[in-house]
């Protein structure tokens, strides 16, 4: 099975319409990538900044979690959800 870029995949984990942050992002997707150091939660809320910069995905919410960091939850645009269920 050919898996798709990681930003792309990121992007498609939001195709259901959920809001969703970095961990629960890198929690769906990281069984693709396993073994694959790039495929990190640093990493996956650095695609997530910038899917959200080009209007792929909104920031929804943010909130301080338990260990007091900040945590930004997004959703996906009605731009991005077009060009995520068109570029299949």
């Amino acid at each position: 099975m050919a898996v798709k870029p990681l930003k792309a995949m990121i992007a498609q984990a939001f195709a259901t319409g959920e809001t969703l942050d970095a961990q629960t992002v890198h929690a769906q997707i990281e069984s693709l990538y396993r073994g694959e150091k790039y495929c990190s939660v640093p990493t996956v809320a650095d695609h997530l900044k910038s899917l959200k910069a080009v209007g792929i995905l909104r920031e929804d919410s943010s909130f301080l979690n338990d260990a007091g960091m900040l945590v930004s939850q997004y959703r996906i645009s009605d731009y991005g959800l077009n060009k995520v269920t068109h570029s299949e």
